[in-house]
């Protein structure tokens, strides 16, 4: 039976591609993003975003549900739309 040869620009691409994919992975993790979890993404808007930041953990009643993904200013309303 013949052994599967790849040649060294597979490898080297290979290498590239499964490196660049464990990059992704951790990044993801550290900022605390699970990538294999269903996720539904819920805006919320309020006046006072005082102590949120993004990537910081959300709560209901104690049990962490998600993180804070991005706060944007609105201007014209004059508040502020949580992505979570």
């Amino acid at each position: 039976m013949a052994a599967f040869k790849l040649s060294k620009e597979q490898k080297i691409g290979l290498f590239s591609i499964l490196t660049l994919v464990s990059l992704y992975i951790v990044v993801n993790y550290l900022k605390g993003k699970d990538l294999f979890s269903n996720r539904n993404t819920y805006y919320a808007i309020y006046h006072n975003v005082e102590g949120l930041t993004p990537t910081g953990p959300v709560y209901i009643r104690g049990l962490k549900v998600g993180t804070v993904e991005t706060i944007e200013y609105n201007a014209t309303n004059d508040n502020f739309t949580v992505t979570m």
